[in-house]
């Protein structure tokens, strides 16, 4: 049985990483982007049942985003080690 050639599109691998790069900062920073949902909202045709549950979804969403981030962030590292072993590999043969 003959050995089989891995090929890697690093340029792939790289916009991946990129884009989750990207996906992260997006999350990080839409906090402050959101600001105050529910004032913004407000209380339209004098009921408030929007901005109630605006709020209660945006503070059940903080540790979500929050998994989501380390999640991400993991996957980043992993592609990083992938493309750093495979160029290595690469660089030797």
């Amino acid at each position: 049985m003959g050995a089989e050639k891995v090929r890697i599109d690093y340029d792939l691998l790289t916009c991946v990483k990129e884009s989750i790069t990207q996906i992260i900062a997006e999350l990080e920073d839409a906090p402050e982007r959101t600001g105050d949902v529910a004032g913004a909202i407000g209380a339209p045709y004098e009921r408030t049942q929007l901005s109630a549950l605006a709020s209660d979804f945006r503070g059940a969403w903080e540790p979500k985003r929050d998994d989501l981030i380390a999640t991400l962030g993991g996957i980043g590292t992993r592609l990083d080690t992938v493309i750093d072993s495979y160029s290595d590999l690469d660089e030797g043969a």
